[in-house]
């Protein structure tokens, strides 16, 4: 549903390492069983919000940089059952609360900062202390990992996994909303809906524009709606030019032809389209 346009931008001393992990990250998605980019949305996501909560500078590039190498552990573990459809074992729930350290340790082999490599050892650290593998509690996580996992689990919830559908955002916005104070930061998960609302907002303007009927209670959702604007649209306040009014040309009586063939008459109209059903939320948690 969001995606900040710009690019990702390092700073010059850590752009070869931010290089490198770019190269690494595709393979981490497909051991998870994501088929669309999820590192680097999970990257994207996590600046705008930190851009909103005032995180610059170093922090922010340790950041983005334990955004894309979050899973770096899953890549070192390389377990099978991250690609079935059922539901982990306690054994194997144990085994994959691994990989954050794993991760943490990879990534200072690959020279990550510091700062980066704890980003990512308490990207699993929850709000209410009942996180892993620290247990880290409240405002003892460091800002970067409360938006890490905000992000995260944004991510993961609204895309397909092997063990469920991607949820629609709207159920997706409950989902996190309701884990605001017990897995997640309150201010981080009131950020993310603030910033989502925002989007929407000036997209219900562009369809205003194009005088289309924003319906809030039908089952089509704005995010919807929009994917039918014209590639090329003008801009909020412009103008858009009206055709020239055609003069029609003069009616002339013709006498009917006996050997004329008969009008064909026009096909009916196609149905309406069938909506889609809406996908039955799965867990907040992501794997």
């Amino acid at each position: 549903m969001f995606t900040p346009e710009p690019p990702l931008k390092f700073p010059p001393a850590d752009q070869a390492i931010a290089d490198r992990l770019m190269k690494i990250v595709p393979e981490i998605d497909r051991l998870e069983g994501y088929a669309q980019p999820h590192a680097m949305a999970v990257a994207r996501l996590a600046e705008s919000l930190a851009h909103q909560l005032d995180l610059r500078g170093h922090d922010l590039t340790a950041l983005l940089l334990a955004a894309l190498a979050h899973d770096l552990g899953e890549r070192t573990m390389k377990r099978n059952y991250l690609l079935r459809e059922d539901a982990l074992s306690w054994e194997e729930t144990l085994d994959l609360w691994r990989h954050p350290i794993l991760g943490e340790q990879q990534s200072a082999e690959l020279n990550l900062p510091r700062q980066a490599q704890l980003l990512i050892r308490w990207h699993h650290e929850a709000w209410n202390g009942e996180g892993y593998p620290d247990a880290l509690a409240g405002e003892a996580i460091p800002l970067g990992a409360r938006i890490l996992r905000v992000a995260d689990t944004w991510c993961a919830l609204t895309s397909d996994r092997p063990y469920r559908a991607a949820l629609d955002p709207v159920d997706a916005e409950e989902m996190i909303a309701e884990q605001a104070g017990v897995e997640l930061d309150p201010l981080v998960v009131q950020t993310l809906l603030d910033l989502f609302a925002t989007e929407r907002a000036r997209e219900e303007e562009l369809l205003v524009a194009h005088d289309l009927e924003v319906d809030t209670e039908g089952e089509e959702s704005v995010y919807e709606m929009i994917s039918d604007l014209p590639a090329e649209s003008p801009t909020l306040g412009e103008v858009t030019p009206q055709p020239e009014p055609v003069v029609p040309e003069p009616v002339i009586p013709i006498t009917e032809d006996p050997t004329d063939e008969p009008a064909v008459e026009a096909p009916d109209s196609p149905g309406e389209v069938a909506t889609e059903e809406t996908q039955t939320p799965g867990e907040a948690q992501p794997r």
